[in-house]
C-alpha cells in the first residue's frame, strides 16, 4: 500500500506529495464501516485541515462509490481531473466532468 510523503511542515502549512495523479490508484484504504477496499487517500489529517474533508480517489470506468454518507461539521470538495459520471447530493443526481481528449 502506497503512503503519502510529507515534504514540508510550517506554522501555516503542510505539503504532501502523492505522486502524479495517475498513481492515485496505488493508494488503498479499508472503509471503516463497510470494509470495502477503496483506492483513496484522505488529506485532512495529513495536512492538518480543520474545516474541510479532502480526499483523492480513483474510480475505474463504470465503478461507483459503494456507499452513501453525510457530513455534519465539514464540507467535502471534489476535483475531477478526467472522466465523467453522476453525483448524488441529497436527492439531486447530476452529471459531472467531461471527456478530455
Amino acid at each position: 500500500m502506497k503512503k503519502p510523503e510529507t515534504i514540508s511542515v510550517g506554522d501555516n502549512h503542510t505539503a504532501v506529495d502523492l505522486g502524479g495523479f495517475d498513481s492515485i490508484s496505488e493508494y488503498r484504504m479499508i472503509h471503516r464501516r463497510t470494509g470495502a477496499e477503496l483506492r483513496k487517500v484522505f488529506l485532512k489529517e495529513l495536512t492538518g485541515s480543520t474545516g474541510t474533508e479532502i480526499s483523492v480517489q480513483s474510480l475505474a470506468a463504470g465503478e461507483e462509490v459503494p456507499y452513501f454518507h453525510t457530513h455534519n461539521h465539514n464540507e467535502e470538495t471534489y476535483i475531477v481531473l478526467r472522466g465523467q459520471g453522476k453525483m448524488q447530493v441529497d436527492g439531486d443526481v447530476f452529471p459531472y466532468g467531461r471527456v478530455v481528449s
